[in-house]
This record gives structure tokens, C-alpha cells and sequence, in this order.
């Protein structure tokens, strides 16, 4: 089993699958048997949790992906990213604004989620997400004063740790893409943060870097690699939203391209698992099935976007070059999938979800993959 034994090293076979009643046929997966099947399911609303369960929604993505675990995540927010504020909204509306906004589950929500999740024989990653009412990315949180933000945060992870305890969840994650809050100078805090979450929770840990830095506020170096707190975790954590082209207008190329695109973070993740001797999860991968989507899988708004042109083609690349690529290192724990959302939307055709499309097929097929007997 090698020097980890979180990624099976079985090379498997598996027959075509036809996607439902369409003509297209995905190509048979070779690899890996992941150890953590995952797939992300998201709540926007106080009551999305609750509608979903009514609307079946985490049963049909175990019969459309046959995924093993589910990435619950859960949104809160603050001002502005100097403030420290965190809190959930409760009223629907942006308080900077007065537009229409989010609204955050409650713990009933959050409840009713893990008893459906339940009834699928899924386990759960309980993720909190700190958004910014001001629409920047979480990412440029840098609060003016860190000892109030800290412990606001602490107070809000915590309240997530208490649910994690009561509902006997498996892994809790303690923060997604804070890239300027997660630099060396911060570590002390956060070390504090685990060491408070460990009091009471003893779950498994993990926290879900960014694949990159963050240009706009000078950070170059990804994020994964910056993190200085991941031996007191018990996974690292990557969001991996690389781009596989370099314009919208680019081609789809074959995969092997594709994944020799991405060696260089290959090998940065592996380096990594090595020096800390844990294992990696890529804790949120996708894209949109939108053309161009390729160059930037990271940009929400292209789904939505009045001159979006949906191409399926595209999101079933993605999902294989990254299987392909991450799936199949014996450092990689496994991945979590973005997006399935509670509450379906109008703009589904073109955005992260792979309901009823070719991506969902070739996730199965992978999600699928048993070791013999």
C-alpha cells in the first residue's frame, strides 16, 4: 500500500456507460479508487436543507454520482474585509446594499441536511464559508484588528463544532480560501482556533486552501503552499480550480494535455503531502458548463452570464483531466465536487452542477470503482 494508505493503488477496469437517454457515450475511467468520494451540496437559503430534503435533492445526486461522503457548507458574513462582524444574515437582504442576498441556514437546516445525507448512507464534511458583503472574495478578509477578528471567528467555528458534536459528523472544515488571513503572521491564530475546535470535537480536521495566491492583494504563492498550520490538522485541504486553457477561445484540447498541464502543481502537492506526511483532498473541484469556462473554472458569474452558451463538452473534460491528473495520486485522499445545490436555479444548464449531464456519468463511473473481494 506504499507510504500512505489513504489512496488505493488499484488499477481498474470498468465498462461504458451510456448517458441516460442521450446519444453521447462517456469513455470507460481507469484509476485510483478514491478513499472519499465526495461531492459539495450547498444551501443559499435559511430553509434550503429543509426544501431540498422535500425536493429529494441529496437523493438524486447519490443515484446520479454514487458519492460516499457530501461536503454540507454553510455560508456566514461580514462587512467588509477589514471588519469583524461575522454573523449569519437573517433577513434576506445585503445590509450595505439593500439587494437581495443569501440567507444563512439555521441549525434546524443544517439538521435536516445531515438526515437526509444520512438516509443515503453518506458521511459528512461540515464547511462554513465567510463571505463578504461587499462581493469581494473572502480571499482579501484582513481584519484591522485581528485579536477581535479571531476570536468572532472562533466563537462562529465553534457554534459549527457544537452541531458537528451533536450530529456525530466526521469531518469538520475550519475555513475556505482566506488567503491574506492564512499568511505566516496568522498562524499563532489559528493554531489557537484548532486548539479550541479540539477541545471539544474529535473529528477529523481540515482546512481548504486556495490553488493560487491572490494577485490583486500581492500574494503569488498559493495558498497551500503559504499555510504554516497543517501539521496540526488531519488533512490538507486544496480548492483546485486550475485552468486548462489560456483563452475563452481555445480549443479543447486531449486530455493528456491537460494533464501535463498540470504537473507542476502535481508536484507541489506532493512535496507537500511529504513534508507534512499527511494526506491531500482536493476539498472543492469543478467548473461550469459554459464555453470558455476552460480558462477561468473559477469565474461563478460565466453560468449566468446573459451571453452564456452551454457546452457539456467542456465540464465532462474537466471532470476527467482532473480525475486523471489529482485522482489518480497516491497522495490524493480524494475530492470533493463543486456544486449541487439545494434549491435548484434557473440558470442550472450552465452552471457547476452536474445534474443530468455527461460529467455526472463519467463521476459515477469513477465513484463506482470497488476493489475486489
Amino acid at each position: 500500500m506504499g507510504r500512505f494508505s489513504y489512496a488505493t493503488c488499484y488499477l481498474i477496469a470498468v465498462s461504458f456507460f451510456a448517458f441516460g437517454c442521450g446519444e453521447s457515450v462517456v469513455e470507460p475511467i481507469l484509476g485510483y479508487v478514491p478513499e472519499i468520494k465526495g461531492f459539495s451540496y450547498t444551501s443559499f437559503t435559511a430553509n434550503g436543507f429543509t426544501l431540498g430534503g422535500k425536493n429529494n435533492a441529496v437523493a438524486e445526486l447519490k443515484t446520479q454520482i454514487n458519492n460516499e461522503w457530501v461536503a454540507l457548507v454553510v455560508f456566514e458574513f461580514q462587512s467588509t474585509p477589514q471588519t469583524a462582524d461575522i454573523a449569519p444574515n437573517t433577513t434576506g437582504r445585503n445590509p450595505l446594499t439593500g439587494e437581495v442576498w443569501s440567507t444563512s441556514s439555521t441549525d434546524e437546516d443544517v439538521r435536516e441536511g445531515v438526515r437526509d445525507a444520512r438516509l443515503q448512507d453518506m458521511k459528512i464534511m461540515l464547511k462554513p464559508h465567510i463571505d463578504l458583503y461587499t462581493g469581494e472574495w473572502r480571499a482579501a478578509i484582513q481584519p484591522d484588528d485581528q485579536g477581535n477578528w479571531f476570536r468572532t471567528y472562533t466563537q462562529m467555528i465553534l457554534k459549527y463544532t457544537r452541531l458537528a458534536v451533536e450530529l456525530n459528523i466526521e469531518m469538520l472544515c475550519i475555513g475556505t480560501e482566506y488567503v491574506v488571513a492564512t499568511q505566516s503572521r496568522y498562524t499563532s491564530q489559528w493554531s489557537s482556533v484548532i486548539d479550541s475546535i479540539r477541545q471539544y470535537y474529535s473529528g477529523k480536521l481540515i482546512y481548504a486552501a486556495n490553488w493560487s495566491g491572490a494577485h490583486a492583494y500581492g500574494l503569488i504563492q498559493p495558498e497551500f503552499e503559504q499555510v504554516e498550520f497543517w501539521d496540526k490538522l488531519d488533512y490538507i485541504g486544496i480548492d483546485a480550480y486550475y485552468p486548462i486553457t489560456n483563452s475563452r477561445d481555445d480549443p479543447i484540447p486531449p486530455v493528456p494535455v491537460a494533464v501535463s498541464k498540470l504537473s507542476v502543481p502535481i508536484q507541489a502537492m506532493s512535496r507537500l503531502s511529504q513534508r507534512y506526511h499527511k494526506p491531500i483532498i482536493i476539498t472543492e473541484v469543478g467548473i461550469q458548463s459554459v464555453q470558455g469556462a476552460l480558462a477561468t473554472p473559477w469565474e461563478y458569474s460565466l453560468g449566468s452570464a446573459p451571453d452564456a452558451v452551454q457546452d457539456n463538452q467542456v465540464q465532462e473534460f474537466y471532470y476527467r483531466a482532473m480525475i486523471e491528473s489529482f485522482g489518480k495520486q497516491p497522495w490524493c485522499a480524494g475530492m470533493f465536487w463543486w456544486n449541487w445545490e439545494s434549491v435548484r436555479t434557473s440558470f442550472e444548464a450552465t452552471n457547476y452542477t452536474p445534474r443530468n449531464k455527461p460529467a455526472a456519468v463519467v463521476l459515477r463511473q469513477w465513484y463506482s470503482l470497488r476493489l475486489p473481494a
